[in-house]
């Protein structure tokens, strides 16, 4: 049986790209002015990000900012091939984002990403003015798992995403989420549960399967390590497989995850991914305003802030709450 520790989280030659950058910047303070200005154009375009508001070069290895009373919020944004301008945030992601910001109020916010000198957000400066608060940070793509190769393709790369949440909770704790999941004001709830009593606090989408676009834990979790285990030992293309049922097989079968895990029923059912409609259309069928967070399934691009006005279901009276809720926050 292979073992989570054969997964290589710390590859030693990550030091030299460091190493050259540091022998390449000595020699332009010995270079004569006219070799200067050829040889700082060969200085990668990251050293110069790294540095920047917003932008941190944080690779596997780096430490994270997280205490046990003040958890960070992760996002993993990763991309197929190099991003342009079709790759920023849509309006509705933007929402997902605003809703962290306004209602956990965390210290960091870390987009973990494999493009961390792509700013993908230029379409959520009308809902956000205050980037103090997020880090662009960098991930390495990951192709295996244990003896098991990821496709690596557009469609898979979701679980690349799932492994990117676990590894990074697992070594540095905080809270996960996607961008079409929208905190709402009653997360208070499950942040106490997670200082004071659980190491984790996962979600359930029905009675056979958990949901990972919303996952928070503690550094080191052992919910977390049996998950990884498990994709090592048993991976599978089934992405539900991986990310659903087998956390819920985890969690019911193992006692000490069923006293150290709370399983949330708000956030990612009623409704579930079956009848996720409910809230797209109607707006008498879900009482949105007592969930800590909402999973909305949602990825329609086309919508904006304008829509607002013309739609009234229930994820549309979601959305506005909020936008006003965010700009009586900005003032």
């Amino acid at each position: 049986m292979s073992s989570l520790r054969s997964v290589n989280l710390r590859p030693a030659y990550c030091l030299i790209p460091a190493l050259s950058i540091l022998l390449l910047t000595a020699w332009i303070v010995v270079s004569p002015p006219s070799t200067q200005r050829y040889l700082v154009a060969l200085i990668p375009s990251v050293a110069y990000h790294s540095s920047s508001p917003g932008i941190a070069d944080i690779t596997d290895d780096t430490v994270i900012d997280a205490t046990s009373t003040n958890f960070p919020v992760h996002f993993v944004r990763l991309y197929p091939t190099a991003p342009g301008a079709n790759d920023t945030l849509c309006w509705v992601q933007c929402v997902s984002l605003l809703s962290v910001l306004i209602y956990i109020k965390p210290s960091r916010i870390y987009i973990h990403t494999n493009y961390p000198d792509f700013w993908p957000f230029d379409t959520c400066n009308s809902l956000i003015s205050n980037w103090t608060t997020v880090r662009l940070v960098r991930t390495r793509r990951r192709f295996v798992i244990g003896r098991h190769r990821l496709s690596g393709t557009a469609k898979t790369i979701r679980h690349e995403a799932d492994l990117a949440k676990l590894f990074i909770l697992l070594k540095h704790g905080g809270i996960t989420l996607d961008f079409d999941v929208y905190v709402l004001p009653k997360i208070s709830r499950l942040v106490i549960l997670l200082e004071k009593k659980y190491d984790c606090i996962a979600t359930q989408e029905d009675a056979s399967n958990t949901n990972i676009g919303f996952l928070a834990c503690r550094k080191g979790a052992a919910y977390v390590k049996d998950i990884l285990q498990h994709y090592v030992d048993d991976y599978r293309r089934t992405w539900v497989y991986n990310s659903g049922l087998v956390p819920m097989q985890l969690y019911k079968n193992t006692s000490e995850h069923r006293t150290s895990v709370y399983m949330d029923q708000k956030i990612a059912m009623n409704p579930s991914w079956y009848k996720k409609k409910d809230m797209w259309e109607h707006d008498d069928r879900v009482d949105w305003r007592d969930k800590p967070a909402y999973h909305s399934f949602f990825t329609d691009c086309s919508v904006t802030q304008k829509s607002l006005v013309t739609r009234n279901t229930s994820l549309f009276q979601l959305f506005s709450s909020i936008v006003q809720d965010g700009r009586l926050t900005r003032g």
